[in-house]
């Protein structure tokens, strides 16, 4: 649902009154550095696919997703 990415972007699961488990604290460690590399660059890493006005790309983030590069 829209927002609920916002404990992740954050890094605090309390926002929503989440308990983060280590597989969370992944989740939130990848979503912070996609965002911080986003701000810093324009692109939230060399893996992520161009946007286009056709078709959704979904771009799924797990535990052993690579980091941003």
């Amino acid at each position: 649902t829209h927002t609920s990415e916002i404990p992740f972007v954050f890094g605090n699961a309390s926002i929503e009154g989440m308990t983060f488990d280590e597989t969370d604290l992944a989740v939130s460690a990848q979503v912070l550095e996609f965002w911080a590399t986003f701000a810093h660059t324009g692109t939230p890493s060399s893996t992520w696919p161009d946007y286009r006005s056709t078709g959704q790309l979904v771009k799924p983030l797990q535990p052993d997703f690579p980091p941003p590069m």
